[in-house]
């Protein structure tokens, strides 16, 4: 509870809030740790009739060519191809038998525009050269959601009931890095120990979760502990879409830079002068 100046809800809504005089001193997505969010204004994109696809790759473990050529094919289709999302052969294996697609091959799914979609099929997918046509398929939209959404819950649940906290990545890179991103995680599949990769695609933002045993944890841990020292230098993101908290603390900080930091002390002391939100969180560091 907000003491002094911010003791009620009326009073936080009419307090001041800061400004910031130049476009890179905005800040997004700071997982509720400032406070309560008194109003919004959202702008949303139309509603678009949407035809769902999946294409059968190889496993990346054993070739990443496929691969590759979709990712950098769907960069001109941005408009069209409203998401391209991967799961790979081993996510499967989280999966009901009946949910499963493919035969020990990763799967590529497609949410294209429908009134774009025979434009797509004709003059994109028609066209890659290491993708058969026999392996692009059309799917039901309650298929697709079944399966998409089922996987990152089975890996979950699979940690959960192992005790283990989960050692996954959620790092984004750009078009030119993207390849050295999925060639590190195909390192990482071979240290034996069981993993998945998933996440979408064609962003280049991709999640590689380890289910290691309490055995396994550490030697996951330090695996994937290298992983951010690469993002760094490639200048993408460690952390793209889910929260810092405290796990994360002490590798997102190099990822700051003093412009950042200085945005932080501001809005903590405006905001949050006694302390009282999420005090050991990330805007400490």
């Amino acid at each position: 509870t907000y003491q002094n100046e911010y003791s009620n809800y009326k009073n936080f809504k009419n307090a001041p809030y800061p400004r910031f005089e130049k476009e890179t001193d905005l800040m997004i997505g700071t997982e509720g740790q400032l406070g309560i969010i008194t109003e919004v204004e959202l702008l949303t994109a139309p509603l678009d009739d949407v035809t769902y696809m999946f294409l059968l790759l190889p496993r990346f473990e054993d070739n990443i060519k496929p691969h590759l050529e979709i990712f950098h094919g769907v960069q001109s289709w941005r408009n069209e191809i409203l998401a391209c999302e991967l799961l790979d052969s081993n996510s499967m294996n989280y999966l009901k038998e009946d949910e499963k697609l493919g035969n020990n091959q990763d799967i590529i799914f497609l949410e294209v525009k429908t009134n774009a979609f025979e434009k797509v099929f004709s003059d994109f997918l028609m066209n890659l050269k290491l993708t058969p046509d026999d392996q692009i398929f059309e799917i039901t939209k309650a298929k697709y959601h079944q399966v998409r959404a089922g996987v990152p819950r089975a890996v979950f649940e699979t940690n959960s009931k192992m005790g283990v906290t989960k050692i996954g990545t959620d790092a984004q890179v750009d078009e030119n890095h993207f390849e050295q991103l999925l060639l590190f995680y195909r390192e990482a599949a071979k240290i034996g120990v069981r993993y998945s990769l998933f996440g979408h695609f064609g962003d280049g933002h991709l999640h590689f979760n380890y289910m290691p045993s309490q055995n396994d944890y550490q030697k996951s841990l330090s695996h994937i502990e290298g992983l951010y020292q690469e993002v760094l230098k490639w200048k993408g993101s460690p952390f793209a879409e889910h929260g810092i908290g405290l796990l994360k603390q002490k590798y997102i900080k190099y990822f700051y830079s003093p412009n950042q930091s200085q945005v932080f002390k501001k809005l903590k002391t405006l905001h949050d002068p006694h302390g009282q939100f999420f005090p050991q969180g990330f805007m400490h560091l």
